[in-house]
């Protein structure tokens, strides 16, 4: 083996540790990432997950957000129903309690005997 060879492998050999010392980083990043993450959302032992674990908690967490974000608009929107005076508000979903407001809104809105609400002088 030529000393040009020798010189050739060494190089090669340093540049691959020196890609799978970046891919390394990559990934103490990425899990960095996602342990600030599940620190924001009140993940307990966030630092002692791995990524796999880490990924499941944050999943879940986010999904039970969205459902409490969900059911918090499906209570405002019954409530603004309510209001009013549209019946079987516990019956309907958010789509249908949403549209039945707006229609309620526009009636009112174009009723000149109706006194308006508190939102009309805002």
């Amino acid at each position: 083996m030529s000393l040009s060879a020798f010189q050739r492998r060494r190089r090669e050999q340093a540049a691959r540790e020196a890609m799978d010392k970046n891919k390394q980083q990559n990934k103490d990043e990425e899990l960095q990432q996602l342990r600030e993450r599940a620190k924001e959302l009140g993940i307990p032992q966030a630092s002692r997950l791995g990524e796999k674990k880490l990924l499941e908690a944050i999943t879940a967490k986010e999904a039970e957000l969205q459902e409490q974000a969900k059911a918090e608009k499906l209570r405002l929107l019954r409530e603004r129903a309510i209001a009013l005076c549209i019946e079987n508000v516990e019956e309907k979903d958010d789509e249908a309690l949403a549209t039945e407001i707006a229609m309620k809104e526009a009636e009112l809105q174009g009723d000149p005997n109706h006194g308006g609400d508190s939102d009309a002088g805002s």
